[in-house]
């Protein structure tokens, strides 16, 4: 099954939801943001960039916030 555009796909075919707000920055509180990769340290993170600060972060999937 192809994913949709809300959707990405890894290497194993798993898809990752978007997430359905928009994703502030840690650092700068900036909404321009951007996925990078559905996963980042872990498989349960996102990776994020700002594009304000530059600066990259995590987000928790499950539970739809930036990692403790």
């Amino acid at each position: 099954m192809p994913a949709s555009a809300d959707q990405y796909s890894g290497r194993n075919g798993a898809c990752a939801e978007r997430p359905e707000r928009e994703v502030l920055c840690p650092w700068c509180e900036s909404p321009n943001t951007r996925m990078v990769s559905p996963y980042g340290p872990s498989v349960a993170e996102m990776l994020y960039k700002c594009e304000d600060c530059q600066d990259s972060f995590g987000w928790l999937k499950w539970e739809q916030r930036l990692p403790e």
